[in-house]
């Protein structure tokens, strides 16, 4: 400790720095993702960033709406605007992140077609750190957007919200 006060840092400077760099990390983590066509990953590579958490998670939205219908999806953090994109009917858009270092990290999206629209806590870390930390995986449909538990391979919804 003796050594950060005589350099100027204080424990209080040396925890916000750390704070700080991670949210810089989250923020250069996430590219401005466009719909996947199953090839592209919206990320940088993990060798070019140094992080407090390792590992990524990836958000995955599917559009399984009936009658070809289109989705608009609009995805920020407190940090990071991902921009809206429009998925076609049984496609996907997916972002990828790292949890930050205070294991705060949220974000949410709107979610918008022609038969409802809503705005929904996607990745929450409080809540989804433990039920989907690598991989959280959501499927809009005509009654609602459902989000299943990484652990049950998609087949039980633990999370359904429904549109407004």
């Amino acid at each position: 400790m003796k050594l950060f006060e005589k350099r100027g840092f204080s424990l209080i400077s040396l925890i916000l720095i750390i704070m700080f760099s991670s949210s810089l990390i989250e923020a250069a983590r996430v590219n401005l993702p466009s719909t996947n066509d199953g090839n592209n990953k919206n990320s940088i590579d993990d060798e070019k960033l140094v992080g407090v958490f390792v590992f990524n998670t990836t958000v995955q939205i599917f559009n399984n709406l009936d009658n070809q219908n289109q989705l608009t999806v609009h995805c920020k953090s407190a940090d990071v605007d991902l921009g809206a994109h429009v998925v076609a009917n049984n496609q996907d858009y997916e972002f990828e992140f790292r949890i930050n270092f205070a294991g705060t990290t949220l974000y949410f999206c709107g979610l918008t077609w022609v038969g409802g629209t809503g705005s929904y806590d996607i990745f929450k870390a409080s809540r989804d750190s433990s039920r989907c930390a690598s991989k959280c995986v959501w499927r809009a449909r005509n009654d609602g957007i459902y989000g299943y538990l990484e652990s049950k391979n998609q087949t039980v919804a633990d999370i359904i919200y429904k549109w407004s």
